[in-house]
């Protein structure tokens, strides 16, 4: 297994729309593997294949370090309830955390590794993560998720921080 580059603001890659896997290939469970590693070595709870620069609709979620990552492929959001605002933070974005306002729960379809449909019920945390994953399926970051006041304060400050 390898470590791979987690992309950073304003990478590109981070601002496309992902293609959707058609099959399972052992490139792809390969780069599942990689990602579960570079998650658990990053010390975050969800990873996007596109921050790791594959344009393709992968994630891997794993919110407490003692369980086995949850591995979601073309995932798409089939239903939502309730709305909740709480403090988000991305391995593409480090130092910046923003109030962003998510979905409480959320019921999701996709595709897992053996190449199945399954079906997810997602509520609190997990729905969040998941959702902000999903973002970055689809090329939009969390900071598209809050006011422009707030996105133009926060962007000048992480450019800021990455000349000094």
């Amino acid at each position: 297994m390898t470590i791979l580059n987690i992309r950073k603001y304003p990478d590109p890659i981070l601002r496309k729309k992902a293609k959707r896997i058609s099959t399972v290939t052992d490139e792809i469970l390969r780069l599942v593997s990689d990602m579960i590693e570079t998650l658990e070595e990053a010390g975050g709870v969800g990873l996007a294949a596109p921050q790791v620069g594959f344009s393709i609709q992968l994630s891997v979620i794993k919110p407490l370090k003692e369980n086995p990552a949850v591995v979601l492929l073309n995932p798409r959001i089939k239903s939502v309830k309730g709305r909740l605002i709480m403090e988000e933070g991305c391995l593409s974005i480090p130092g910046v955390t923003l109030k962003v306002k998510r979905y409480n729960e959320i019921v999701l379809e996709a595709m897992n590794i053996k190449g199945e449909r399954v079906k997810l019920n997602a509520g609190e945390l997990l729905s969040r993560i998941i959702q902000h994953e999903l973002d970055h399926l689809n090329g939009v970051l969390i900071l598209d998720r809050v006011n422009l006041l707030k996105r133009i304060k926060t962007i000048g400050s992480f450019r800021f921080k990455a000349i000094a």
